[in-house]
């Protein structure tokens, strides 16, 4: 399982940064090193979600997202709905791991449970030291039904802060590494937030999210997922080091395969020990 895990990860890498053949060794070895730190206790899995590249040794985050899609038939309130709880730690200050459950639910489904994710994230340069903040995101997601696929997600998390403006992108590729129906596609998750520090309890702004299945065969772009709307972003200072934070965004569908809204929120308590 781990060898088949490291394969395809490489793989991603090379469909992503579409490296050359005479490389592809380097491309091994950086998936074995990015196994090897997902093997460690790691992280999460959420739908709409934007991840930042900053990690603050001794935090610990405690994480809840919601998502409903809502449908564009009248006769069906809701198309989808994903809910999320995750537990974060940084042990060091350029690593944060993650572990997440998910509860799901599709139109004419029961919610249930979907999937036990780990996730990490790994800060690449100092904070402000560069013209980016880089750094880099890795999570294996364990389906809960023998019948769904666990997945490999990763890419880049970069971040640029400009004035009051703070603009905060994604570029996730995925690939399900067993389960029914194997596939090799290779699908292509972007995210994009940007927002404007007006005040730290009200932080307004925008965000976008898309999905391309197939990377090597992306299709007409009304058979890709594109989602664009406002969110509102706040933190409170409870005491201390201690902060509750909250975001809440509203994603209107660009095109025909996105289908009905999205509405998203985010609660997350922030702590040391």
């Amino acid at each position: 399982m781990l060898a088949r895990l490291v394969v395809v990860i490489r793989e991603v890498i090379e469909a992503a940064l579409m490296i050359p053949a005479s490389t592809r060794a380097a491309a091994g070895v950086l998936a074995a090193g990015l196994l090897v730190a997902a093997a460690t206790p790691v992280p999460a899995r959420a739908e709409f979600q934007v991840r930042s590249p900053i990690v603050t040794e001794g935090e610990i985050e405690i994480e809840h997202n919601g998502a409903v899609i809502f449908s564009r038939n009248k006769a069906t309130r809701w198309r989808e709905q994903s809910y999320t709880n995750e537990l974060a730690y940084s042990p060091t200050s350029w690593w944060k791991f993650e572990i997440e459950t998910e509860l799901g639910h599709e139109r004419g489904d029961k919610l249930r449970y979907e999937a036990t994710t780990l996730e990490n994230v790994f800060q690449l340069t100092p904070q402000g030291k560069y013209f980016l903040d880089v750094g880099f995101f890795i999570e294996y997601s364990k389906a809960a039904r023998r019948e769904d696929q666990d997945t490999v997600k990763l890419g880049p998390v970069v971040q640029k802060e400009l004035g009051q403006a703070l603009f905060t992108v994604n570029a996730f590729f995925e690939r399900a590494v067993s389960g029914p129906g194997p596939t090799a596609a290779t699908a292509f998750v972007p995210a994009v937030q940007a927002v404007y520090r007006l005040h730290p309890l009200f932080t307004p702004g925008f965000e976008y999210y898309g999905e391309i299945a197939d990377i090597g065969d992306a299709g007409r772009l009304r058979d890709q997922e594109h989602r664009l709307g406002p969110v509102v972003v706040g933190a409170w200072r409870i005491a201390g080091a201690t902060k509750l934070k909250y975001e809440l965004g509203y994603l209107l569908p660009l095109t025909h395969a996105a289908h009905g809204g999205a509405l998203r929120w985010k609660l997350e308590l922030e702590f040391r020990l």
